[in-house]
Parts: structure tokens; sequence; C-alpha cells
């Protein structure tokens, strides 16, 4: 699939607007996850509109029109990463958390071994070779390597 906008990164923008808009508590985290709800059950372009909406409503110039503009700035160039729908029907992943999780247990785990000493230019290749190794992707890169 192509790639996917963080679905925890979407949270934390949909949270901060909330705050902007309804200040701390319970109706900034209710609008929040309401929003969440409308990316993950009818995909983001779905949401973009539905802010787009709630921005025309706000009285121009004041806190919450300028929130919701904030947050629609962020949001319109990411329209194409944001179909959470379609990947999760696929099977696909919506967050960075196993790309992560990989990092830390593939190449932070080589990277720490008892003695190691590293210079950078030598652990970014051999994370990059471990990332090879791991994702079985050893033919390929020894073809293009040639």
């Amino acid at each position: 699939g192509n790639w996917c906008l963080d679905i925890y990164h979407l949270s934390q923008h949909l949270h901060q607007c909330g705050r902007e808009l309804l200040g701390e508590g319970p109706a900034a985290r209710r609008w929040a996850n309401e929003q969440l709800k409308v990316a993950l059950k009818e995909n983001g372009p779905a949401m973009i509109r539905r802010i787009e909406s709630q921005a025309s409503s706000q009285i121009p110039g004041s806190t919450g029109e300028k929130s919701l503009h904030d947050l629609l700035n962020y949001l319109r160039p990411n329209r194409d990463r944001m179909w959470y729908r379609d990947r999760l029907a696929q099977g696909e992943p919506i967050g960075s958390g196993m790309i992560e999780g990989g990092c830390k247990n593939i190449i932070g785990a080589r990277l720490k071994l008892n003695n190691a000493r590293w210079r950078i230019r030598r652990a970014e290749r051999i994370g990059t070779l471990r990332c090879v190794q791991t994702s079985n992707q050893w033919s390929n890169f020894w073809k293009s390597a040639a």
C-alpha cells in the first residue's frame, strides 16, 4: 500500500485542536475522538470535509476559526495518506508501532552488544544490512549492489 499518516500523530493534532476549541477536559477529548471515528469509519477525506464545515461556521478571526484552519493546514496535504478504513480492511497497519518496534529490536539490539563501539557511518551500514536481512530482500539487495 501507499504511505499512511500515522494514526497516533493524527490523534495528537486532533486533541491539540480540541483543547484549543473547548479547553482541557472531556468535551475536547470527545470532539477529537469523534473526528478520529470519522477517519477510521469513512477515511480521512470525509473527516477533512467535516472539519472544513465546522471551520466555515466559526466566527471569522476567532480562536476557533484559527485552530481549525491550523489543523486543516496540517490535514489537507495528507488527504491521500489517511485511507484508514481501507487499510484496516486490507489488514495493513495505520500506525508506525511495528516499524518503531522493529528498529528497536532489530537494529538497537545489534548496536548494544557488549563492548560494541560504533561509528555512525558503520552503524548506518549494519542497520541497512539488518533491515535487508529481516525483510527477506537479500537477493534483491545483492542484485542492485552488483
